[in-house]
């Protein structure tokens, strides 16, 4: 066979094996799709809303561990009994980390006892978790932005007031010292129900 005979037939095989991976050369897999990485956000991530019930928390955070720390033996054993009660519903309160919306004063901080949404404030929720709903209706609706010192201070709920934190077994300034001050920012919760009744709304 002539030279140019064997390179017709030795040619085409020489051609399809360029391409092919040699016995010792790994065979790599095709490429899957092309997968971009999602840069995530840096420095803080809360909301607004999240923010302000951090806040909240960390208040009545620091109002629980100043009441618990104090000695109540000054007061009744009826006192004290109630005391420890609204302590239990303090903590409750905090942790569950639902609190009222300042709807009233948009760039302030201030007191809401009751927000449109009927979510109560502690000392509501206090006052309402020991029987006296009228006495939160009352101050929701005449008194709801005051503070507790206020409260004390009127003439007419006043005295309520003042007779309802007594037999809590708190002083004044304990109520006072517990009460939050509220800003404009709150989550939104699609289909959250109400806390208390519309009256309070």
């Amino acid at each position: 066979m002539n030279a140019l005979a064997r390179f017709t037939l030795v040619a085409p095989l020489v051609l399809l094996g360029a391409g092919a991976p040699s016995a010792t050369e790994p065979i790599s897999p095709s490429p899957g799709p092309t997968r971009v990485a999602v840069a995530q956000p840096t420095g803080a991530t809360e909301t607004p809303g999240e923010l302000e019930v951090a806040r909240i928390r960390k208040h009545l955070a620091q109002a629980e561990r100043e009441l618990r720390a104090r000695d109540p033996r000054a007061i009744t054993s009826e006192q004290r009994t109630a005391r420890h009660q609204h302590l239990a519903r303090l903590h409750a309160y905090r942790e569950r980390g639902r609190f009222p919306h300042n709807h009233d004063f948009p760039g302030q901080r201030v007191p809401c006892f009751v927000d449109r949404h009927g979510t109560r404030d502690i000392l509501a929720h206090l006052m309402e978790s020991s029987g006296q709903g009228d006495l939160v209706l009352r101050v929701s609706k005449t008194h709801n932005n005051a503070s507790v010192r206020e409260l004390v201070a009127d003439t007419k709920i006043g005295p309520d007031v003042y007779s309802w934190i007594v037999g809590s077994g708190f002083t004044v300034e304990e109520a006072q010292k517990l009460q939050p001050t509220y800003g404009a920012e709150r989550p939104v919760v699609f289909g959250e129900p109400s806390e208390i009744s519309a009256e309070h709304a």
